[in-house]
């Protein structure tokens, strides 16, 4: 068995990079971190958090009994200058726990349309994004521009966690003697993540 080359490793890397970062429909991207119990969702305006104590719904708190949460954004039909935002807590047995509608304001020309649902557990899906309306490029290029700073932040956190937890291991095992220097973990395939 032999390991990855660095070719490999940077295909993978943007396939999972564009797997979590690529617009969704015409005009949302999701951005999602799940860490130690911790789950945070984001599309656009939309932030689902959630936590062993909360379940925060874009803008309103569920019970602890919440299966999922769902985000419903819509233009009203009869003025196009209002988005109708639906959150709604559900049960496992789909019954609704808290519903709550809000109105925003608009302008008439903008498009935000989206239904986003996220489980307990944290894994979301979004069943509708967009109206159809295409980007402008100006638009495309700044939502691109957003996502490629989202995704430049995102490694570097991680680049950052990834090297305090390579120094705490180095530090938890230094008593060992030889096998207390882990300078090489990490380092897969000849490609160092850190």
């Amino acid at each position: 068995m032999h390991g990855l080359g660095t070719s490999q490793v940077f295909l993978l890397l943007s396939l999972l990079i564009y797997t979590f970062f690529a617009p969704i429909g015409s005009a949302a991207a999701i951005n999602q971190l799940t860490s130690n119990g911790v789950s945070k969702t984001v599309v656009g305006d939309v932030t689902v958090y959630i936590d062993q104590s909360s379940f925060q719904c874009d803008r309103i708190f569920c019970p602890p009994d919440t299966d999922r949460c769902q985000v419903t954004k819509f233009k009203a039909i009869e003025n196009a200058t209002e988005l109708i935002r639906d959150n709604l807590c559900l049960a496992a047995n789909n019954s609704a726990l808290i519903s709550e509608r809000f109105i925003d304001n608009i302008a008439a020309n903008e498009y935000d349309d989206l239904n986003l649902i996220v489980s307990s557990t944290g894994s979301s899906v979004i069943t509708n994004s967009g109206n159809g309306r295409q980007l402008t490029p100006e638009e495309a290029e700044e939502l691109n521009k957003r996502i490629a700073e989202n995704i430049q932040r995102t490694q570097e956190t991680l680049r950052m966690n990834l090297e305090k937890a390579r120094e705490a291991i180095n530090k938890a095992f230094s008593s060992f003697g030889n096998f207390g220097n882990l300078g090489n973990f990490g380092n897969f395939g000849g490609v160092r993540f850190w």
